[in-house]
């Protein structure tokens, strides 16, 4: 396979973004310094948990149900072939909603594939973004990017893995 495309009137971050993902490799920001590691990298696994236990000091807790609009089914259009996925349960307990993209990008049937099965997965699943402060007692090393255990039964949170996406030190 051959890749050569066109990247008029692409900005330099998609075009990188797009030739990092032919290559299972993400690019990563961290201290004003770009890095280029691959997507099964685990380094942003921590060891901390977070849960109501005492250890850390929860005053404030907020929680959104979804942070992407629900699809059950997903048809990508690629430069000359389709893909499409379902969750058939989900199907016949809710109704059908359809999510469609035409990406001329995607040159194979396996990159459609692909990112049809990426997509399902993400707009399927129930996400949920939590913001609580708290005291920064034995978390002052994690970083954005990282994941970290949640577990707070008194809020209905089990346990579960989440990624760090804002950190605000007052």
């Amino acid at each position: 396979l051959y890749l050569a495309p066109n990247y008029q009137g692409v900005d330099l971050y998609s075009a990188i973004r797009y030739v990092l993902d032919r290559k299972e490799m993400k690019l990563v920001e961290e201290n004003d310094v770009f890095k280029i590691v691959p997507e099964s990298d685990n380094s942003y696994y921590t060891n901390i948990t977070i849960d109501d236990s005492g250890d850390y000091l929860i005053s404030e807790f907020e929680k959104v149900s979804t942070l992407f609009d629900f699809y059950n089914e997903v048809n990508i259009y690629g430069q000359e072939h389709k893909a499409t996925r379902k969750d058939l349960r989900s199907i016949q307990k809710r109704g059908r909603k359809t999510l469609e993209i035409v990406d001329n990008t995607l040159i194979t049937q396996e990159e459609v594939d692909k990112r049809a099965t990426k997509l399902l997965r993400i707009h399927s699943k129930l996400n949920e973004k939590l913001t609580f402060t708290m005291q920064n007692k034995g978390i002052n090393q994690l970083r954005v990017g990282d994941v970290v255990n949640v577990n707070i039964p008194r809020e209905n949170i089990e346990f579960g893995e989440y990624i760090v996406l804002e950190m605000e030190h007052q």
